[in-house]
């Protein structure tokens, strides 16, 4: 056992003597050295010539600038509105919802079929649905979604209902 001792301690002072221990000198100040700029000469890249590229010359001093072209601005155009038609319930209408979806909240009472209603937004896909945001200028612009599978794309604004009984 003191053999083993013997043995691990060696190894030990070995290992410890090669590397470098610090030294009182490790730990004094040093002057800062001055900053030096240091500047190499490279070469820029060339390019070979590409075909069919045309490479603009410098104009003469003296020879008039065009002033630049002005680019119209673009016109917002109104869009017209865009209405469908309630279909494909079997005469039970269609009840517009107040977010996209089968679980959210109903508005009552639902449209009939063959109403009219406004397209307002954009269409939204829930549980492979596509529910489209309709606006029913009938009840005063009450606007729900609607599942696309219900309505049917109308030419023109609609011509007014006749009033019902």
């Amino acid at each position: 056992m003191l053999f083993g001792f013997v043995v691990i301690a060696t190894v030990s002072l070995a290992y410890l003597s090669s590397a470098r221990l610090p030294s009182v000198s490790d730990f004094r100040p040093r002057p800062a050295a001055s900053p030096t700029v240091r500047v190499d000469a490279t070469a820029l890249p060339t390019r070979a010539a590409t075909p069919g590229l045309t490479l603009a010359t410098p104009k003469p001093a003296g020879s008039p600038v065009p002033p630049p072209t002005p680019v119209p601005e673009p016109t917002a155009t109104a869009q017209p509105a865009r209405y469908v038609k309630v279909v494909n319930t079997n005469g039970l209408g269609v009840f517009l919802r107040e977010e996209p979806g089968p679980q959210s909240q109903r508005i009552v009472p639902a449209v009939r079929e063959g109403a009219m209603l406004r397209l307002v937004g954009p269409e939204q896909t829930v549980q492979a649905q596509i529910w489209r945001l309709c606006e029913d200028e009938g009840r005063n612009g009450v606007q729900g979604w609607v599942p696309a599978q219900y309505l049917q794309a109308v030419e023109g604004a609609p011509t007014p209902a006749a009033p019902g009984p």
